[in-house]
């Protein structure tokens, strides 16, 4: 009940509400329900506060940060992540920082700049976790009515599993497509659609 995720009556009979179901669906721990609870928005719903609102799971609370990481942590920080990270504030050492980088490169598919083993570990930790959270998180978000942040999240979920940011081109999912051809087309700013109702040049791509 503290978490909202059950109900009492008079006879103390208890009945799960939709925030319980969903979590027992997504196997979501009740610790994460309490700190989303606390956090949760419909006003705060950029990248950066879905990318937090993810990375705040208790599921993640296992990425400890080793010492003999931090250099290669602060690299695919810098060269990685093209979002801010919201948890450097409240601890850049923290698991949720980690979380936050590990989740960028996956999504950016950056993985192959990942060499270290222990890293590589929690990388994979990650991928097996990272949907599931984000698709309880935007269920919740609609069941509570919450239609800015659930819009939002069902994108960020399209992302990681998709493995594809929003401001790139639909294209990067296609392995055949060389990444060069994907910038000129985010370069030249052209739609899916621009790109099937014409030919183009090479000099019109860029």
């Amino acid at each position: 009940a503290k978490h909202k995720m059950a109900r009492f009556d008079a006879g103390e009979n208890f009945y799960p509400t939709d925030v319980g179901r969903i979590a027992s669906y997504f196997y979501i721990d009740c610790a994460t329900i309490g700190t989303w609870n606390e956090h949760l928005s419909n006003n705060n719903c950029s990248v950066e506060d879905i990318l937090d609102l993810i990375c705040l799971a208790t599921e993640f609370e296992q990425l400890q940060m080793r010492e003999d990481e931090e250099r290669d942590l602060l690299k695919l920080r810098k060269e990685c992540c093209p979002y801010d990270i919201k948890s450097l504030s409240r601890g850049p050492d923290s698991p949720q920082t980690k979380a936050n980088i590990l989740l960028q490169c996956y999504i950016g598919r950056q993985l192959w700049q990942i060499r270290h083993n222990t890293l590589m570990n929690d990388t994979l930790y990650m991928q097996q976790n990272a949907g599931r959270i984000a698709r309880a998180l935007f269920e919740i978000a609609l069941k509570i009515g919450y239609s800015n942040l659930a819009c939002e999240t069902l994108n960020m979920c399209n992302a990681i599993e998709r493995q594809v940011w929003h401001h790139q081109t639909p294209l990067r999912q296609f392995s055949a497509i060389r990444t060069e051809l994907c910038m000129k087309v985010e370069r030249s700013k052209l739609k899916i659609h621009q790109l099937a109702d014409k030919e183009f040049s090479v000099s019109e791509i860029g």
